[in-house]
Formats: structure tokens, C-alpha cells, sequence
């Protein structure tokens, strides 16, 4: 490749060493040439990637990420969304997520050279907790009570049932023997929570 610019560009495509002469001429005499040499140095292409050892978890768990990309980054920015911490330059961070929903995960990767950006729309799912809730109805009605001024004696009382071919298990209900008033169910301690 020659030039006759004062000031050429020249790309090269490929990684190695390259002989380069100026001559400097005037008309046909040639007034000064000199040589030297290149050197072109490959650049290392960085490709992103990484996995999680788990995407789906119930609220307050935690996920550890391990970043699987090629190229030798030095760097590292990850972006979790729902996630505490919300961000890390760790290579490989665990982050907790504490409220149920469906979340994103962003890498960007660089080395001296490149670098690159993945993200993983919906990638991580967090549940929330499972509460299971067992009567332990028996044989009555197991604590409920009726509360209003349609209650006490023989007007309305509260009731068991059983569901048939089912131990331990029924429904309470009440039958309101007057018109008028008002009356409602008062759970049992035990079904009442925190509220």
C-alpha cells in the first residue's frame, strides 16, 4: 500500500509487524527516505455471559450470579432489579430479593480493549411465601364464636359440619333464628395472626 499524502491514514486488519519507508522527494530527486516499522497488537474481543445457580426463588432468599463471559474482563457492573444490593462490580455477587415479582438482570463486561452488555429481561421470578392454613376442625366448632345483638340463647349459635369422607376437616355455620339485628363470626385466637 503507498500514499503520496503529507499525512496518510492506514488501517490495518490484521495483528503483526510492518515495514514502512518515506521518501521525500523533490521533482525527480530524492531528498531524504527513512524506514521504520509498525507494530499492530490484536485486539482482544470481550463476549458476555453469565448464569445464576437459581431464577426462581421465594422472597427474602438469596441468588448467587457467576459471570461466564470470555475475552478476560477486568470489569465488571452488574444491575439487578428488585435486588439488594441493586448493583455490584463483584464478579460474581449473591443478591437477596425481598418482594415478589419478576425481574431483570444487566452485565457490562470490559477489558483494556472492548467491551459488552447483556441483559436478561424476566430472567429472575421471586415468589411469595407460601402460608399453609389448617383448621384442625374436629368434632365442633372449635372456638368460633357469634358476636352481635341477635346472639344468646337459642337465637343463633355457631356450627360444625364435617365434609364427608374427609378427617378432620368441615365448615362452620350459623343459623340466625330472629329477624332483625346484626351478628358476625369471631375467630379463634389461633386463625387471627398479627392484624
Amino acid at each position: 500500500m503507498t500514499s503520496t499524502e503529507k499525512k496518510p491514514s492506514i488501517l490495518f486488519t490484521e495483528a503483526g509487524e510492518y515495514e514502512v519507508e518515506l521518501t521525500v522527494s523533490r521533482g525527480e530527486e530524492v531528498q531524504n527516505a527513512k524506514k521504520g516499522q509498525v507494530t499492530v497488537i490484536e485486539l482482544i474481543q470481550v463476549h458476555v455471559a453469565f448464569e445464576a445457580d437459581t431464577t426462581s426463588i421465594t422472597e427474602g432468599e438469596s441468588i448467587v450470579f457467576t459471570d461466564d463471559s470470555e475475552g478476560s474482563p477486568t470489569t465488571w457492573n452488574w444491575e439487578f432489579e428488585g435486588g439488594t444490593p441493586g448493583t455490584s462490580a463483584d464478579q460474581n455477587p449473591t443478591i437477596k430479593y425481598d418482594i415478589p415479582g419478576t425481574y431483570k438482570v444487566t452485565l457490562k463486561v470490559a477489558n483494556e480493549d472492548t467491551e459488552a452488555t447483556v441483559t436478561k429481561d424476566e430472567f429472575i421470578t421471586v415468589k411469595g411465601e407460601e402460608i399453609t392454613i389448617t383448621s384442625g376442625f374436629s368434632e365442633d366448632a372449635d372456638g368460633w364464636t357469634i358476636v352481635g345483638d341477635a346472639q344468646g340463647g337459642s337465637n343463633i349459635e355457631a356450627s360444625y359440619s364435617p365434609f364427608e369422607g374427609l378427617d378432620d376437616s368441615g365448615y362452620i355455620y350459623a343459623e340466625d333464628r330472629v329477624t332483625g339485628g346484626y351478628w358476625y363470626f369471631s375467630a379463634p385466637e389461633k386463625f387471627r395472626g398479627d392484624k
